[in-house]
């Protein structure tokens, strides 16, 4: 690797460094694969709140099917290596095969990666030294961002031991994604979703408007316990599950005020899956959101969203990726990996584009 390789290897990991905090270990499919449950300081409010994990932000259904869309898609079309135009006619094997991870989820979950923390890191297996002294890759692993760090310049990988080791600076990829991750750009909007998310599951336990237990004879105005118990005998009847029909005393009328909070949800809700839509670069109509509220969204060109979604939002994804697989100390000089992303814009067969064995 030349004095520049070097560098941009160390320059890609000390950016890592200073835009990611320390996390925690974590099994790829735990779902604890996120950031570290420290508290940290917010920038806005200056007050402390807890980072936002992979698992939150996927608990939001606006940006599961969003990451799904993108990931499960994207992963689906084969990666090649081309020189100019023309795919080559013998394929490096580790694009298509690993005895370590499926390529085609090792490609997905690589995409997870950057949405979510912005960075993924693949090891690479080498081969012995050929006459021009390069060493060819004869596959590739992407490790589980909880498993990995960097530590001065180096890229620290820990073991299913718990083992730390650095990895050589010609045995690995690190693919920085197109920002610095949905866990730290839309930190907020998912804390609101989450928030709203709940505010709507207890409205489907309490459906009625906010209410207002009044007494009307200002002679019997009840005590602060009498009336502290009177509402919790109210909440308790709402919460049975006959408690459509009560009865209520003398000088005690329920009073509703409006419901307005039933209106909130919806446009709130629309107003997520549309922020989701514009942090993945994709058209809002696939995240079922309306760009004007209370409006219809069967009248889009349907095929104008899905021209969008093929030349915008798989191609931002895919780029990252392709740039990085492309570099000189990946493939030989004169060759680049992209996705093959023909089988998109074709009829589907039902079985998928082709792929290698």
């Amino acid at each position: 690797m030349g004095i520049f390789s070097w560098w941009r290897t160390v320059e890609q990991a000390e950016r890592f460094a200073t835009l990611q905090p320390s996390r925690a270990l974590a099994s790829p499919f735990a779902g604890e694969s996120t950031l570290s449950q420290a508290v940290v300081l917010d920038d806005v409010f200056r007050a402390k709140v807890q980072p936002v994990t992979r698992a939150e932000a996927m608990s939001v259904p606006a940006i599961a099917r969003a990451r799904n869309l993108v990931c499960g898609v994207l992963a689906r079309q084969p990666m090649k290596a081309y020189r100019g135009t023309d795919p080559l006619p013998e394929q490096p094997t580790w694009l298509t095969r690993s005895r370590y991870f499926p390529p085609r989820l090792r490609a997905l979950w690589t995409i997870d990666d950057c949405i979510f923390f912005g960075w993924s890191l693949w090891v690479l297996d080498r081969g012995a030294a050929d006459t021009s002294g390069r060493r060819p890759i004869l596959d590739a692993y992407r490790v589980d961002p909880a498993r990995w760090k960097i530590d001065q310049g180096r890229v620290i990988v820990t073991d299913r031991t718990g083992q730390d080791f650095t990895v050589p600076d010609d045995g690995y990829v690190l693919i920085p994604g197109p920002s610095e991750g949905l866990l730290t750009i839309g930190a907020e909007t998912i804390r609101a979703a989450r928030d709203l998310e709940r505010m709507w599951m207890s409205r489907v336990k309490n459906p009625t408007p906010i209410v207002e237990l009044r007494y009307t004879d200002i002679d019997a105005a009840p005590t602060e316990d009498e009336a502290r118990d009177a509402r919790a005998t109210y909440i308790a009847a709402r919460q049975d599950p006959d408690g459509v029909v009560m009865v209520t005393p003398p000088g005690l009328e329920v009073v509703t005020h409006g419901d307005k909070g039933l209106e909130l949800f919806v446009q709130g809700r629309n107003a997520v899956s549309l922020d989701v839509a514009r942090f993945f670069n994709m058209p809002a109509s696939m995240l079922d959101a309306s760009q004007v509220n209370g409006s219809s969204i069967d009248y889009e060109n349907n095929a104008i969203g899905r021209s969008a979604y093929y030349d915008i939002t798989l191609r931002t994804w895919a780029l990252p990726i392709e740039e990085a697989l492309s570099q000189d100390d990946v493939l030989p000089a004169g060759q680049y990996a992209a996705f093959d992303l023909s089988a998109l814009t074709t009829p589907d067969a039902g079985t998928g584009p082709a792929l290698e064995d």
